[in-house]
């Protein structure tokens, strides 16, 4: 397992350690529910930042990113008043990953949901034995 780590092709993601800074955009003139689950999402990330798309160009939004140390981009992208889809890219050259989105509900519709706290997120995960498990826990 350990020599497949450090063989691995995208170990270099994750050999500098610094936290990710993530830019949230969304599509060009969203209404709907995109923005108040873009901004739980802000919320639910530590480092991110909402930058509102206007009539922005996703080339553009991405140089402004780069030039200013962001990591990623989150693009929430909407289809008929819903949001449909996210659009992570990984700064400066990718990878991109294209999620679907479906059967979206905020927090405020789900009963007894908990309240969001100010400390970021921590997961606690031991026995992973496999390659992706180990890389998965060390990260």
């Amino acid at each position: 397992v350990l020599n497949d780590q450090a063989t691995d092709e995208l170990a270099s993601y994750f050999v500098d350690g610094k936290p990710p800074r993530i830019l949230i955009t969304t599509c060009q003139k969203p209404v709907g529910n995109t923005y108040k689950f873009a901004e739980e999402i802000l919320n639910l990330i530590p480092g991110a930042e909402f930058y509102e798309r206007r009539q922005f160009d996703i080339k553009d939004i991405t140089k402004y990113a780069i030039n200013r140390g962001f990591t990623d981009i989150m693009v929430f992208n909407e289809d008929m008043k819903k949001c449909n889809g996210l659009t992570l890219t990984h700064l400066p050259e990718g990878p991109t990953a294209h999620f679907k989105l479906s059967s979206i509900k905020l927090n405020k519709e789900i009963k007894n949901h908990a309240r969001l706290t100010t400390h970021p997120p921590e997961l606690v995960l031991n026995g992973f034995s496999t390659r992706v498990g180990q890389q998965v826990s060390a990260n």
